[in-house]
């Protein structure tokens, strides 16, 4: 009795087994029908902001010579800058170190190397000579970059409108794409930024000036526009 009861009970199991699998086998497919495409947007935009990298190096027998000759000197070039009206001033990065030279009988010790690197932005482009030199002439002795580019508020509408004809740049290739495959776009189904870029403009030539030891301050200050690149990703669900 218990032998046929465990026949009948397998071979239930076993019809259950066979009509989920023919339920699978037969099931509608559920996978939908995309089109991707990525637009892209070129423009140039105006800068509004002036970003200068200045540094100040200083090389003494001892750490603790370096790092006090260091901390006066910033200090002062930081006091120097905040006097100039609508400037800020940030410390981006400090640094002491053993300088060495290397000889044929091995390493020679120069000294210790202390230095600050200082990040100065303002929106008045008549005052970047200005800063320049009273950096310099308070004790600042490296002018790594002069750069203009965009504000962060300027910046947010300058994105937006990118990423509008970027968008627009990816519906005009995914309706192409779809007429020639002969389907009909629908909706939306998936968006993404893939990239948006400024590119500052780098002011080399002030640079060059202030590394040949002129004087900054009236020099004239004509930043070109900035080149701006985005992109966006978006899929389409095929009708």
């Amino acid at each position: 009795m218990k032998k046929e009861i465990t026949t009948i009970a397998t071979i239930a199991i076993a019809i259950i087994v066979v009509l989920f699998v023919a339920k699978l086998l037969f099931m509608p497919t559920t996978g939908m029908r995309t089109i991707t495409q990525t637009g892209t947007a070129e423009m140039t935009a105006d800068p509004d902001e002036a970003q200068m990298y200045l540094g100040i190096s200083i090389l003494k027998d001892t750490a603790d010579l370096a790092a006090s000759e260091a901390k006066t000197k910033s200090a002062a070039v930081i006091d120097a800058i905040k006097k100039i009206e609508g400037t800020t001033v940030e410390t981006t990065n400090y640094n002491i170190y053993e300088e060495k030279d290397w000889t044929d009988k091995g390493s020679v010790s120069k000294g210790f190397r202390a230095s600050y690197d200082l990040k100065v932005t303002t929106a008045n482009f008549d005052d970047v000579g200005k800063i320049i030199d009273a950096a310099v002439n308070n004790g600042a002795n490296n002018v790594n970059s002069v750069q203009f580019t965009l504000s962060k508020t300027a910046e947010e509408k300058v994105r937006a409108e990118a990423l509008k004809q970027a968008g627009a740049n990816a519906k005009i290739k995914a309706e192409a794409a779809a007429e020639g495959l002969g389907v009909i776009l629908g909706s939306i189904v998936g968006v993404s930024e893939s990239g948006f870029y400024p590119r500052p403009y780098y002011d080399t030539k002030l640079v060059a000036a202030v590394q040949e030891g002129a004087s900054t301050s009236n020099l004239a200050i004509e930043p070109t526009s900035i080149d701006v690149s985005a992109s966006i990703t978006v899929t389409y669900k095929l009708k």
